[in-house]
């Protein structure tokens, strides 16, 4: 069986990779989310919570026992070497079974959805790098409606991903989504076409 052609779709908050993902998903392009592995590895008395709850203890527990995603995710954004343990830990994990899913697929070329794909260093995992992309205000405005948040949260939040420049020179491919959904499937679209034309 022909190993499929790796993408690796990124993009910060607010970009709208979850939406592009989706329509590469409708034309039938498998798609392997690492936030979703990563939520179904920290799934209630899951190994891999023991040994987090363990580390950062049990007041990252929600009272049914589950994580409190949100409590965690406080965490690590104000300690940078909590973030890095907690990195350290997750991503091999993430890796194995993101590769026991790529194992099973037979077709072209998969989406691999990975949020920190330059920060984490996945570039040389990948085949091909996707990035998707607006403007800080389209970013902002976006993750305020979604998450109920405040501007000044969400730029606080911005300022500890990659920055936009450095994010965009690094990609081989780039997806502008400052448009509306009809855009967006244009671009996704054609890139659909060019992953299977170099499969």
């Amino acid at each position: 069986m022909k190993r499929p052609i790796k993408i690796g779709l990124t993009g910060t908050i607010g970009s709208g990779k979850t939406a592009a993902a989706n329509l590469f998903q409708k034309l039938g392009a498998p798609v392997i989310d690492t936030d979703q592995i990563a939520h179904q590895l920290t799934q209630k008395n899951s190994p891999a919570l023991k040994k987090i709850a363990g580390h950062f203890s049990e007041k990252i527990l929600l009272p049914s026992g589950e994580l409190n995603r949100k409590k965690l995710r406080d965490i690590i954004f104000q300690n940078s070497a909590e973030k890095k343990w907690l990195e350290n830990f997750l991503h091999p994990l993430i890796l194995t079974e993101m590769n026991r899913q790529i194992k099973n697929i037979s077709a072209p070329y998969v989406i691999l959805v990975i949020p920190l794909l330059f920060e984490a260093h996945c570039e040389s995992y990948v085949d091909r790098t996707c990035t998707v992309d607006a403007d800080e205000k389209t970013k902002v405005t976006r993750v305020c409606k979604r998450d109920h948040l405040t501007p000044d949260e969400v730029s606080a939040i911005l300022k500890t991903q990659i920055c936009r420049e450095e994010q965009l020179k690094k990609s081989d491919d780039v997806i502008n989504n400052n448009g509306d959904l009809d855009s967006l499937e244009i671009q996704v679209k054609n890139l659909h076409k060019k992953y299977l034309s170099q499969s």
